[in-house]
């Protein structure tokens, strides 16, 4: 019998930590937003805006591989959890809203 698209979405997503991985995937994004915003006027040598762009940027890549090794879960998870802290220093957290979705 064939599945259909939605069946087949089904099985993919609950065989995943769907929900963590989008979250993070999210939060990232968020993160990443207020430095590539503060780039273009805020770039000088000694600047916090770089480490915003690499926190953001590996959270965005824990999200992605979330997805795809699906057996790292909890170290994608606690890596996330520690990087969106640590993102409040460099890119305030996207204003807070990304490190608020990243530690969910």
């Amino acid at each position: 019998m064939k599945q259909t698209i939605r069946q087949r979405f089904k099985y993919w997503r609950m065989s995943r930590p769907f929900w963590g991985a989008t979250l993070s995937l999210l939060s990232g994004l968020i993160i990443l937003y207020v430095p590539l915003q503060l780039i273009q006027i805020a770039f000088a040598p000694g600047n916090l805006v770089v480490i915003g762009i690499i926190f953001g940027g590996l959270i965005v890549l824990l999200g992605i591989l979330g997805y795809i090794f699906p057996k790292f879960h909890t170290v994608f998870g606690i890596l996330t959890i520690f990087l969106s802290v640590l993102s409040i220093m460099g890119a305030l957290g996207g204003f807070f809203i990304g490190t608020i979705l990243g530690m969910l």
